[in-house]
C-alpha cells in the first residue's frame, strides 16, 4: 500500500444537506454552529444567501437543536453549539422549503400540500386525519392551522427555506410573479399576526415587497451582519483545519506544495463576501467538498479544479428569469474586469417590486459579483453607501460567462444546437494545434453577438467575449485573462496539462489595410517576447509546461471578427503558422424561438415550466425586431409619428442617434406589457422603461439611423403612453 492511500481521509458528502444523515454517515463536517445560539436570540431572522452556500444544512441543524436540543444529543457531541446552547426546551418545528414551487396555476395547492405535511412532520397529527384540513385555498388551510394552534400550549419554531423561489422563476413574467406574490402575502401576514412562536427563521436570495415578511420592523435581516458573515460559507482556516489529511493527499497528487494548493483553490473558489465591512471573505462549502471528495473517492488519482458551483446551480434561476424578458445595458460588463463595478448596497439588501428590481442587486444577491471593498467607509447610510464589487472568484466566472455568452447570443432565437457545436470544434481545434478552425469557432461566437452590444462596447470587450467562448467550450480548466508580470500584462493565458498558450489582441482600424494588421501582428509578436509572457508559472507548475505558443489575433474593427491569426513558437520566438480569414456573414434573427433554447442542462420543474412558457411567447428582443401583426400596426405607426416629431432639434446638446422602426417595436411591446399589467405608471415610473427602449435601440451605421434629442425623445413617448387607452393595439 502507497504512502497516500495509509493517509486516512473522511469521507466527503455533496448534495445531502440533512444535519443527521451527514453525522450518522460519518462523513466531514465543518463546525458552523459556534454563533448559533446568538442567532436564535433574535425572534424573527431574515438571511440570504446564494444557492448552494450552506443555507439547506444549516436550516437542518437549526431543526435537530429545536426538536431534541443541544444537551446529550449525539448529533452535536464535540460540536461548539452543546456547550452554548441555553434553551432546555423542545419545540415542534414547521420545516417548510419553497424550492421548486414556481407554476402559478398550481402554487397553492403544493403550497398547501407542502404545509400540511410540515405541521405533520412536527407533530400535528390531526393535520392528517382531519378531512377539514385538505383544502388547497391557502386563507382557509391557515384558518385551520390558527384553529388546531389555540389549543397548543407549547410555542412553536418556523423554518422557511429558498422562500423567494416561487417570486424568482417568475421574473420574467409580471402576471404570474404577481399571482404567486399574493399566495406569498397571505403567507406571511398570517405568520407576522400568529402568537405562540418561539423563533422564525427565513432563507432565500432576493427581497421583494408586497409580500409580508418584511413589513413593519419585526424581522431582523442578519445577511449582512458582521457577526454572521460567515454563517456559513468556510473561511480559509476552516479549510486548513478540517481539510488537512485531503489537503496533504491532494498536493502530493498534484505534485505542488501545501501553500501552493491553498493559493489555487482561493482563486477558483474564495471571495464570496457578506459583510458590511467588506472584510470577511469565504469559500463556496459546496466548490470546497466537491474538489475534496475527488481525493476521498480516488486518493490515488489527481483531482480536478472543476466549475462545480455551475453544475450545482446550473445558473441561478433569477438571472435566467430575469434576462428572459429584460434588456440588460451590458457595458458594465467590460467594468467588471478592469476596475469592477459600483454598487449601491440598497440595491442588494433592499426589498423591491417586480419593476424596480436591480440588476446589479440581483447579481450580488445570486453570488455573481460580491463586494471587495467598501468605496467611502465615512458613509453609514445603507442607502448611500456604496460598494466596489467583481468576480468571486474564477468558478463564479465561468459560470458568469456561460450565461451572459448565452444571453447575448439566444437573442438572436437560434437554439442551442450551434452553440454546442461551436463550442465542440472550439475545444477539439485547440487541443490539437488548428488553429484555423479555432480561429473559426471563434468568429462563429463573435459574429453571433449582436451589433447593439458591440456599439457600445470598449476595445476589452474582444478579449472578453473571447475569453468567455474560450471558457465556455472548456478548453481548459486554467483561462486566465489580464495575466500580470513585472513588464506588462498579456491578455489571455490558457494552460494544458503540458502545453500554455498566450494570446495577444490587436484591433485593425476599420480602413486598415492587409499590410496594417501584419504590422500589428509584428507588435503583438515583439511585445510577448520583449514583455516574457508565459513565464510567470508557479515553480510546481513549470516541470511539466513542455510547449509554449503565442496566438497572435487581428480583429477587423469593420467585420468585428477575426481577420488574421498568427501561431508561433514562445521559446524561439519562432513563427509557425499565419493566415486570413474571410469573415463570416451575420446571421438572419429567426421570429420563433426553439424548442429547446432555454432547456439546456436543466432538469427541475422550474426549468420545464419556464422552457413552456418561453415556447408559448416569443423573447422580449425577439418581438422587438420582428414585424408587427397586423393587430399592431396602428401603434407601430403611433410611436414612428411621434419619433419623427422630435427629430428637428438642431440646438439640441443632448443628441443620440437611433433606429426609428426598432425603438418603435419596443414601444409596442412596452404599451403591450403594460397593458398586460394592468395598472397605471407614472411618468416617473415610466422614464427607466422608456429609457432602456431607446438604449436597445441606439445606432451609429444603420442605414435609416436619425439623430434625435434624447429629453424631448422620452418626454414625448411617456406622454403618448400615457395617452394612448386600453385595447387601441385593437
Amino acid at each position: 500500500m502507497s504512502e497516500l492511500e495509509q493517509i486516512q481521509l473522511q469521507p466527503i458528502e455533496v448534495g445531502n444537506a440533512d444535519f443527521k444523515d451527514i453525522i450518522d454517515e460519518g462523513s466531514l463536517l465543518v463546525d458552523k454552529t459556534a454563533k448559533l445560539a446568538k442567532l436564535v436570540k433574535n425572534k424573527k431572522v431574515f438571511f440570504s444567501r446564494p444557492r448552494r452556500l450552506g443555507k439547506t444544512l444549516l436550516t437542518s441543524m437549526l431543526k435537530e437543536l429545536f426538536t431534541n436540543g443541544a444537551q446529550g444529543n449525539k448529533y452535536f457531541d464535540g460540536l461548539a453549539v452543546q456547550s452554548l446552547w441555553q434553551d432546555k426546551q423542545c419545540y415542534p418545528v414547521i420545516h417548510l422549503s419553497l424550492f421548486e414551487l414556481s407554476n402559478p396555476d398550481a402554487f397553492e395547492h403544493d403550497l398547501c400540500t407542502r404545509l400540511r405535511s410540515a405541521f405533520f412532520a412536527a407533530g400535528f397529527s390531526q393535520v392528517s386525519s382531519d378531512k377539514n384540513c385538505q383544502s388547497d385555498i391557502l386563507t382557509k388551510q391557515l384558518e385551520i392551522f390558527s384553529n388546531i394552534l389555540v389549543s397548543q400550549t407549547q410555542k412553536i419554531v418556523f423554518l422557511i427555506d429558498e422562500w423567494d423561489y416561487p417570486l424568482s422563476s417568475q421574473l420574467n413574467n409580471f402576471r404570474n410573479f404577481d399571482k404567486n406574490r399574493q399566495i406569498l402575502s397571505d403567507l406571511f401576514g398570517w405568520l407576522r399576526l400568529l402568537e405562540g412562536v418561539r423563533f422564525t427563521f427565513v432563507t432565500g436570495i432576493g427581497r421583494y415587497l408586497d409580500t409580508s415578511l418584511f413589513t413593519g420592523q419585526d424581522i431582523e435581516d442578519l445577511s449582512m451582519d458582521p457577526d454572521f458573515a460567515d454563517l456559513v460559507g468556510y473561511t480559509r482556516q476552516e479549510v486548513k483545519t478540517y481539510f488537512a489529511p485531503h489537503i496533504k493527499v491532494a498536493s502530493k497528487l498534484l505534485e505542488c506544495s501545501e501553500d501552493e494548493l491553498l493559493d489555487q483553490l482561493k482563486q477558483q473558489y474564495d471571495g464570496f463576501c457578506f459583510d458590511v465591512n467588506a472584510k470577511i471573505t469565504l469559500y463556496s462549502p459546496w466548490s470546497i467538498n466537491s474538489f475534496f471528495k475527488q481525493v476521498a473517492n480516488k486518493p490515488t488519482e489527481k483531482p480536478n479544479f472543476l466549475p462545480f458551483w455551475m453544475k450545482s446551480a446550473n445558473a441561478p434561476l433569477a438571472i435566467r428569469t430575469y434576462l428572459k424578458s429584460r434588456n440588460v445595458d451590458l457595458s458594465f460588463l467590460d467594468e467588471i474586469t478592469e476596475q469592477g463595478i459600483k454598487i449601491l448596497e440598497s440595491d442588494f439588501t433592499q426589498p423591491a417590486t417586480f419593476e424596480s428590481i436591480s440588476f446589479n442587486g440581483l447579481m450580488v444577491q445570486t453570488g455573481y459579483l460580491t463586494i471587495k471593498e467598501v468605496v467611502d467607509p465615512s458613509v453609514t447610510n445603507p442607502y448611500a453607501r456604496c460598494y466596489w464589487c467583481y468576480f468571486p472568484n474564477k468558478e463564479v466566472e465561468s459560470v458568469y460567462a456561460n450565461v451572459f455568452l448565452r444571453y447575448i447570443t439566444n437573442r438572436w432565437g437560434m437554439g442551442k444546437s450551434w452553440f454546442i457545436e461551436t463550442a465542440q470544434q472550439l475545444h477539439d481545434a485547440m487541443h490539437t494545434l488548428n488553429t484555423a478552425e479555432a480561429v473559426n469557432a471563434l468568429n462563429v461566437f463573435l459574429v453571433i453577438i449582436p451589433y447593439d452590444i458591440w456599439a457600445h462596447a470598449l476595445e476589452n470587450s474582444f478579449r472578453t467575449y473571447i475569453c468567455w467562448a474560450l471558457i465556455h467550450s472548456q478548453v481548459s480548466d486554467r483561462v486566465r485573462e489580464e495575466i500580470f508580470n513585472y513588464r506588462g500584462r498579456s491578455d489571455i493565458e490558457i494552460e494544458f496539462a503540458d502545453k500554455l498558450f498566450v494570446i495577444e489582441l490587436k484591433r485593425l482600424p476599420a480602413k486598415g489595410s492587409k499590410n496594417a494588421a501584419k504590422k500589428l501582428a509584428d507588435k503583438a509578436q515583439a511585445q510577448i517576447k520583449n514583455r516574457n509572457y508565459g513565464q510567470n508559472l508557479a515553480t510546481w507548475q513549470r516541470p511539466r509546461i513542455n510547449e509554449r505558443y503565442g496566438l497572435i489575433l487581428v480583429i477587423a474593427e469593420a467585420t468585428r471578427q477575426i481577420a488574421y491569426w498568427r501561431l508561433i513558437e514562445l521559446d524561439q520566438n519562432q513563427e509557425l503558422d499565419s493566415n486570413w480569414v474571410e469573415p463570416l456573414d451575420e446571421p438572419v434573427r429567426k421570429l420563433e424561438t426553439d424548442e429547446d433554447n432555454d432547456a439546456e442542462a436543466d432538469k427541475t420543474q422550474d426549468s420545464k415550466s419556464a422552457t413552456q412558457d418561453a415556447n408559448a411567447t416569443k423573447t422580449a428582443d425577439q418581438q422587438a425586431d420582428a414585424v408587427p401583426v397586423e393587430s399592431d400596426l396602428h401603434l407601430q405607426t403611433t410611436f414612428q409619428y411621434v419619433i419623427e416629431l422630435v427629430t428637428d432639434q438642431p440646438n439640441s446638446k443632448n443628441q443620440i442617434t437611433i433606429t426609428p422602426d426598432r425603438l418603435a417595436a419596443r414601444m409596442v411591446q412596452l404599451y403591450q406589457k403594460l397593458q398586460q399589467a394592468g395598472l397605471k405608471f407614472t411618468p416617473a415610473e415610466l422614464t427607466p422603461m422608456v429609457n432602456a427602449a431607446i438604449r436597445a435601440s441606439l445606432a451609429t451605421d444603420a442605414p435609416n439611423a436619425i439623430v434625435v434629442d434624447r429629453a424631448a425623445l422620452t418626454e414625448q413617448l411617456i406622454s403618448t403612453l400615457l395617452d394612448l387607452k386600453p385595447g387601441s393595439a385593437s
